[in-house]
């Protein structure tokens, strides 16, 4: 055991003396405000996106180990695509990790331009504020992430769908009621994901997800009405207020409601759970 430790302590050693820390910054003028395709990739590390009004399409800040990772800021104004991020990243050493050979990227997006929005998440510390964003769809990729998504202020678009394919993730989504949006899909694997739809829901929404090992929390406002259509094996499903009506759950207020969510579910040896929490 001392000498696996040993080893594995000389590795680590040989690794942090190999890295060659670089920071860049770059930013494209906003000269086009109708809808781009961004898609950001980014492996290990830390992870911030947020709105701003500043005139550019895009702000990047970038602090990473140029002998593992090649930035990454391609643009097609034809087509409207855009790529950002790194490529070529290891996540080999991230038991490693500290404060001081970390990784980090600091993405600043422009409000006023509708989004088809794309990210691809590796073993990151992500925070994204989308508040104020225009976004017409957001698809989220991610693997042993530790993630956070707030709606912090309205989406200035309609979110037709929210797509979110994990894996051995914790992710959190606040404030979801602020996200205007018309679907949410979740595929999970052995994390936990959390839906906080806040105070207010502006419109109907449906919510389809698959779990396998791990555990989807749903927290609702109290005047929505819900029906909730589980399919489980070993598994259990927590729904306070929720009554049997065929083969789905109802809250009591589902034939009053102004607005409503539709839950459909599967999962295994995982755990569904429905609140309302205000």
């Amino acid at each position: 055991m001392r000498l696996a430790a040993l080893l594995l302590a000389t590795m680590a050693l040989h690794t942090a003396e190999a890295q060659t820390w670089r920071s860049m910054e770059v930013s494209r003028q906003l000269r086009d405000s109708t809808e781009h395709r961004v898609t950001i990739r980014y492996g290990a590390g830390r992870f911030t996106l947020r709105p701003t009004r500043e005139p550019v399409l895009y702000s990047m800040s970038l602090r990473y180990d140029e002998d593992r990772m090649r930035p990454v800021h391609d643009y097609n104004p034809d087509a409207r695509i855009l790529s950002l991020g790194v490529d070529g990243e290891s996540v080999r050493w991230t038991r490693f990790v500290t404060s001081r050979n970390e990784s980090e990227m600091r993405l600043d997006l422009s409000e006023s331009v509708p989004l088809d929005l794309r990210l691809e998440l590796g073993a990151t510390r992500a925070r994204v504020d989308a508040g104020g964003l225009t976004i017409h769809s957001l698809r989220v990729q991610t693997g042993a992430a530790d993630a956070v998504l707030d709606f912090s202020a309205p989406n200035r678009g309609r979110l037709r769908e929210l797509d979110l394919e994990l894996g051995a993730a914790s992710f959190v989504i606040t404030n979801l009621g602020n996200a205007n949006v018309d679907r949410i899909r979740v595929e999970g694997g052995v994390g936990s994901v959390d839906l906080d739809f806040g105070d207010a829901l502006a419109r109907d929404v449906d919510v389809e997800a698959n779990m396998a090992l791990g555990k989807l929390a749903l927290h609702l406002p109290p005047d929505v009405g819900i029906r909730a259509e589980i399919r489980r094996v070993l598994a259990g499903f927590q729904h306070p207020g929720l009554v049997r009506r065929g083969d789905a759950f109802y809250s009591e207020n589902w034939d009053t409601a102004r607005t409503r969510i539709r839950i459909r579910a599967e999962t295994v040896f995982g755990a569904i759970e429905v609140h309302r929490d205000r």
